[in-house]
């Protein structure tokens, strides 16, 4: 006969130190990582950068032709992007220069009571 029983609590550690682990490996997976490397890059033993040249590598040349297709596609979107940048800092710098007119403004009329 067993002199100890364990607790479910034990048990349930137990389950966790298997549980974490395999579902860790099984979302890696899924999400198309490689489990092994992506556990190595969380522990911090491998550089990031190690697993995106495998990752290009991996692609090989069949991205080749749509990766000047893609190229040319985020460079129009980035220069959408700048333009709006410099839409919204010169209508920012305008309404900055509305708030300091209705500065001037509130002060002439305070100084007038």
């Amino acid at each position: 006969m067993a002199k100890y029983r364990t607790t479910g609590c034990f048990k349930f550690l137990i389950f966790l130190i298997f549980a974490v682990p395999a579902s860790l490996a099984i979302s890696s997976y899924v999400n198309g990582e490689n489990p092994i490397d992506f556990i190595k890059e969380k522990l911090g033993q491998t550089n990031s950068s190690d697993s995106e040249s495998t990752a290009t590598i991996e692609r090989g040349t069949s991205t080749t032709s749509n990766s000047s297709k893609e190229i040319s596609n985020l460079n129009a979107e980035i220069n959408e992007l700048r333009n709006e940048v410099r839409s919204l800092e010169s209508e920012n710098q305008n309404l900055r220069n509305v708030i300091k007119e209705k500065d001037k403004e509130i002060k002439s009329l305070s100084q007038g009571y």
